[in-house]
């Protein structure tokens, strides 16, 4: 984990009284009218023309239902999609995990996350690809907009790409 590159809390246009775990909680859509492409970053992964598509479709309609374990050191987290539904657990203490092939193509990967900072309100989420590392940054605008910061940096080339995707809570 690059804690160097950590953003400041300062940095983030969040309201901290919005952003403890429970605030977390709920059902999510994606936002297409606010949320900016994934198409670039799929580009940069090597993922096909028709994939493409087919991905930029379901992000826009895609829900995510957040959950926590009771003390708030495991995320839950449930996608919706036209691709499949996607389960997956992530631990918030900065362990590495494994995670397996993705079904769009991205290839296996790592992933840490954790909480920002000590009261737990802003998530934090690394993976490594094979084409490269995305970084990411969880929070909530306001009571009704979650928003997911997204940094994207190709192994062979260090181009980066940085894109927001919005959700709306259901």
């Amino acid at each position: 984990m690059d804690i160097q590159n950590l953003p400041k809390l300062n940095e983030i246009n969040y309201n901290h009284d919005l952003n403890y775990p429970e605030c977390f909680i709920g059902t999510w859509s994606a936002d297409g009218k606010k949320s900016d492409s994934i198409d670039p970053f799929l580009k940069e992964q090597g993922i096909s023309w028709v994939k493409r598509k087919a991905v930029n479709v379901a992000q826009n309609i895609m829900k995510q239902e957040i959950k926590f374990d009771d003390d708030f050191m495991k995320l839950i987290f449930t996608m919706n999609t036209p691709l499949g539904i996607k389960n997956e657990e992530n631990l918030l203490d900065g362990t590495v995990q494994d995670c397996p092939e993705d079904p769009i193509g991205f290839g296996p990967s790592t992933s840490q996350n954790i909480w920002l900072d000590d009261n737990k309100c802003v998530l934090y989420h690394f993976k490594d690809f094979p084409r490269g590392k995305v970084s990411s940054i969880r929070y909530l605008e306001n009571q009704d907009q979650m928003n997911l910061e997204i940094h994207w940096v190709n192994h062979k080339t260090n181009k980066t790409l940085d894109l927001i995707r919005v959700f709306k809570r259901d």
